[in-house]
């Protein structure tokens, strides 16, 4: 049952109209359901199945013949059709939130959302790992399988950060359900060394030079005096990367770049003795490849007057999208990607740019570097002075 309410006097409604999407269709598609004529704020949705990604919004018509503006989002809803086995999802609760721990041991704990009533012999595959990729190298990433929904996982190391998920099975561990969306926490170091957490520039940013400051960052203290060593090259596993070693600082400037695209990471050295496990890798894109606005007559070039922020093309789209957007100045600015429950998916931008027109793709992947399901999704832009949200469809 869908339902609304009206901002502001609701006098001189003569009806609503309501229209309902199922994914991939978008509003205005001719797959779209319509129902007028509705006296009351509420419309029942029948014909649903589980799984659906549902989109939805609503105008009120006036006696004096006008129309509110369900182009509005606040005029817009979305929802996803949950309740068989095969949506049950685990939520994780703790420790989530880069939340420090000062033991070497974590007792997980999740919770499910969906139809868990209904499965007679549910297990869990919980997964951790000090590599938000989860790779499967070594000791990196570990996993184990529990009928309770938590889990204590012991020998972590001093200074790590990690990630975990968790993924549910309804026949006994046969066939498993998708991954959560993986959490993450921080072991407190002690007088270890300390897994550095990168900062900036990441997430395939554009640098207007060829001489970047990389910067990174401490989740928890060390007691000891720490040193870095950075990694830097062009493929994405490293195995390339010129290393700077001894550095004294949490920032190094690099010099001389070409033209690229660029990956690095840095490890800590404790007074200890002790080397932390390389961070999470960055990414960033050296030369300006983000194309400022069209040139004028005279060769300049021409910076866009306003913020905006462009429909993605293709849309829907498998497996990449290109969103692009407008600064009319220089700014600190997110672009995001959300799922239909609001929660982030992928974070393409988190930094500042220059003024010009901008270009990011998505690969249809999540933080952790998952590929994620078909659906609905929503990204957005924000800026000091700017925010600007616009939906998109993955279909595989």
């Amino acid at each position: 049952m869908l339902t609304w309410y009206v901002e502001g006097a609701s006098l001189g409604i003569t009806e609503y109209t309501v229209e309902v999407c199922v994914a991939p269709d978008m509003f205005g598609n001719p797959g779209c359901t319509k129902a007028g004529g509705l006296t009351t704020p509420s419309y029942e949705v029948t014909g649903l199945t589980y799984g659906d990604v549902v989109t939805w919004r609503v105008k009120a018509s006036y006696v004096s013949g006008g129309d509110s503006d369900w182009d509005d989002p606040a005029s817009q809803g979305s929802f996803t059709v949950t309740g068989n086995l095969a949506s049950l999802m685990a939520e994780l609760t703790y420790p989530v939130g880069n939340l420090v721990i000062y033991d070497s041991s974590a007792n997980l704990s999740w919770y499910v959302t969906g139809a868990a009533m209904l499965a007679n012999s549910m297990v869990y595959e919980v997964q951790w790992s000090y590599a938000g990729s989860f790779p499967a190298i070594g000791s990196v990433t570990q996993s184990a399988v529990t009928a309770t929904a938590n889990y204590n996982v012991t020998d972590l190391i001093l200074g790590h950060t990690y990630w975990w998920r968790v993924r549910i099975s309804v026949d006994g561990g046969a066939s498993y359900g998708a991954w959560s969306i993986p959490a993450s926490f921080d072991v407190a170091a002690g007088a270890s060394a300390v897994m550095p957490r990168i900062g900036s520039p990441a997430r395939s940013v554009a640098v207007a030079t060829n001489a970047p400051v990389l910067s990174w960052v401490l989740p928890t203290p060390s007691s000891s005096t720490l040193t870095y060593d950075l990694h830097v090259g062009q493929q994405p596993d490293l195995s390339d990367a010129t290393v700077f070693k001894g550095i004294t600082t949490k920032h190094h400037r690099l010099s001389d770049l070409e033209a690229g695209r660029y990956y690095w990471a840095v490890r800590s050295h404790s007074s200890d003795g002790t080397t932390s496990a390389l961070s999470s890798v960055g990414t960033f894109v050296s030369g300006g490849s983000f194309a400022t606005g069209a040139d004028d007559p005279d060769g300049r070039d021409v910076l866009p007057e306003r913020w905006s922020l462009g429909q993605n093309y293709p849309n829907p789209f498998n497996p990449t999208t290109t969103i692009a957007f407008t600064m009319p100045q220089t700014a600190g600015v997110t672009v995001r990607v959300y799922n239909a429950l609001g929660q982030v998916v992928k974070t393409l931008v988190n930094g500042t740019l220059p003024s010009g027109t901008h270009q990011v793709q998505w690969d249809a992947t999540d933080n952790s570097g998952a590929g994620v399901s078909s659906g609905l999704y929503v990204y957005r832009m924000e800026t000091e002075a700017f925010q600007a949200t616009k939906k998109l469809v993955l279909m595989k």
